[in-house]
């Protein structure tokens, strides 16, 4: 019950997240990258359509319906026109401003690559690569003896592999330059970068190939395929892995750092500025630093995510979800703990998240079912409690939203988290950490955490009548001899206890031991004199 009504809320309502400046959603998945093109975001969907969506509004442009299924991103045959290929292998060109066909190509074979370049668009079909002008004339058809792989163009040559071999083609006349040995790619397309050709492999590696004789340098093993097009920043090369990791590794081959997420990686990343922007199939678009690999700030937007393409320092993506996004990035808040689709009980609950903002973060606010913002601890991380007291069962959005030091909030779409309150939640346990023995006068902390091993916030802390409410840990001085009793409470958490003992008391354990011994010594002592008298 508790995940269909999550799945019917995500379903029935547009997903809001931070940052958003604009989002569009077609009927299905959304192919491959977003183009730009006379100031449009172009893309393609399962569901036949062609989209042009203005890039400052997020306002519908134009569509054009194929009538069959498009299966391949869009790609621009020159800067005012788009080409798409469908699934039965009919290749489109629109005028990128208005939709209108300007012509049709039907090559009656399915398409599995497209690619353009220098006012050409090559089509990948079954055992051949066509080449066709803006205007649709053919140029020249190259014939393989296995199917193709993706196709990347780099200085007036196509690289691409098929049948185990690397193949480097001449793009204005199809002429084979070199042929080398090498493993299969798949959705990776090969990039050359100051001489050398990456690309990655079924065999879960990625190639480094001298540009002008395909002579294998160096490859660099991971722990899936890898379908991710890399791309190189400086002295590094970035690219994901089906595994789950973003890779960052040096021109040589050498590991610089590995960032996980939580399923594979397809899409290729964008370097912007010192951020690695990039997708993965957790759902999650992320922006890492590109030279420590720590996580600068991440956007949950569910489904497979798509590469992600630049636009006035904002970012273009499409969703398997069928959802296009313009996101900023600055300022930028998005939630850590819990996770959408978690139970909630009638308590307040801790929330956490993190925040970035180019210009740093003033602060951090969060709001409940739409009621009042509430402002959270901390900027770049935070928390807050979230209060669910009173409110009905069933599915509750928590909203997040930033605000950076110049004064700019984010307004319109917020980053969002959706949680089920219900009845019957269990309560959590809290682990309590503190010294068995202390000095009387002698400060000392008690920690307080939850499940995952973190600091609990807004906890109650009882000592005789004395209460104190704080966060964890507590500095502790106890001020008298003997052993104290702590309790812990908490809202939606077990209470817990901890006893702890202030040196030079006395043992009123070890007195009664004593008292004991005495007594039935003394009773002993009288029963054998009575004996003895007798």
């Amino acid at each position: 019950m508790r995940v269909l009504i999550v799945c019917l809320l995500l379903f029935l309502a547009p997903i809001s997240f931070a940052g958003v400046e604009w989002s569009y959603l077609a009927t299905d998945s959304i192919n491959g990258k977003v183009a730009v093109a006379q100031s449009r975001a172009i893309f393609t969907s399962y569901d036949n359509n062609v989209y042009a969506v203005m890039l400052q509004t997020g306002t519908i442009s134009w569509t054009y319906d194929t009538g069959e299924k498009i299966i391949l991103e869009p790609v621009l045959a020159d800067s005012k026109t788009v080409a798409v290929a469908t699934e039965t292998g009919s290749l489109i060109f629109l005028n990128a401003q208005d939709g209108r066909k300007k012509l049709s190509i039907e090559t009656r074979k399915p398409p599995h690559s497209i690619a353009a370049s220098s006012g050409m668009v090559f089509l990948a079909s079954e055992k051949t690569i066509m080449a066709f002008d803006s205007s649709g004339e053919s140029k020249w058809n190259a014939s393989f003896s296995d199917m193709p792989g993706q196709i990347g163009t780099s200085n007036e040559v196509l690289y691409v592999t098929s049948g185990g071999k690397m193949y480097c083609i001449a793009a204005s006349s199809g002429t084979t330059k070199w042929i080398s040995a090498s493993e299969d790619s798949f959705l990776s397309k090969p990039v050359e970068y100051t001489g050398t050709v990456y690309f990655g492999a079924t065999d879960q590696r990625l190639y480094a190939l001298d540009h002008s004789s395909g002579k294998v340098r160096w490859s660099f093993k991971t722990g899936g395929w890898i379908l991710s097009t890399p791309v190189q920043s400086g002295n590094a090369i970035y690219f994901g892995s089906n595994d789950g990791y973003l890779y960052s590794i040096t021109k040589a081959g050498q590991l610089r750092f590995r960032f996980k997420t939580g399923d594979g990686i397809w899409g290729e990343p964008l370097i912007q500025n010192d951020l690695v922007v990039f997708g993965s199939n957790d759902g999650n678009l992320y922006g890492i630093d590109a030279n420590t690999g720590e996580e600068a700030w991440s956007f949950s937007a569910g489904g497979r995510i798509g590469p992600p393409v630049e636009h006035n320092n904002a970012f273009l993506f499409g969703t398997s979800k069928g959802r296009v996004y313009h996101l900023s990035p600055s300022p930028i808040c998005s939630f850590t703990w819990p996770s959408t689709g978690d139970a909630v009980g009638d308590w307040p609950l801790d929330v956490e998240g993190k925040a970035r903002s180019d210009s740093g973060i003033s602060k951090v606010e969060i709001r409940v079912d739409k009621g009042v913002w509430v402002p959270a601890y901390g900027e770049q991380e935070w928390h807050a409690s979230a209060d669910f007291a009173g409110l009905a069962q069933g599915a509750v959005k928590v909203e997040c939203r930033a605000t950076d030091k110049s004064g700019k909030t984010e307004t319109g779409d917020y980053a969002s988290i959706i949680l089920v309150k219900t009845e019957n939640v269990p309560l959590q346990k809290m682990f309590v950490s503190a010294p068995y023995e202390v000095e009387p006068n002698e400060s000392f902390e008690l920690g307080i955490k939850d499940s995952r091993g973190k600091d609990l916030h807004n906890v109650l802390l009882k000592i005789g009548e004395t209460e104190k409410p704080g966060d964890s840990p507590f500095l502790i001085t106890l001020g008298k001899s003997g052993e104290v009793k702590i309790v812990l409470e908490k809202p939606g958490f077990g209470p817990e206890e901890a006893i702890i003992k202030g040196k030079g008391g006395i043992d009123f354990t070890l007195v009664l031991g004593v008292l004991v011994v005495l007594i039935i010594a003394g009773a002993a002592y009288i029963v054998l004199v009575k004996n003895k008298g007798t």
